[in-house]
């Protein structure tokens, strides 16, 4: 499934967030030679217990705005997301 996701770059600590149907991550990296970018995708393989690989930025990698593929459905992530303990 693709996602929209925004990203908050230069938090001070990480939080992930749905808003409607848009995922609303703070991530500690900021947005320099991509490092952002390969903290999104740690931090949402590690949260939803996926493989780095299955987690890939499909559009906006120089954008706060992005699109993102994750192989689970919407049902799925909204019940990991309402009870993280409950991850795979």
């Amino acid at each position: 499934m693709n996602i929209e996701v925004k990203v908050i770059a230069g938090a001070r600590k990480r939080d992930m967030r749905l808003e409607g149907s848009r995922l609303v991550v703070k991530l500690l990296s900021k947005p320099l030679k991509g490092k952002a970018n390969e903290e999104l995708v740690e931090y949402i393989a590690d949260a939803f217990r996926l493989k780095r690989r299955d987690v890939s930025i499909v559009a906006g990698e120089r954008d706060t705005r992005k699109l993102v593929s994750i192989p689970l459905d919407a049902d799925a992530l909204r019940r990991i997301l309402e009870n993280p303990s409950s991850a795979k």
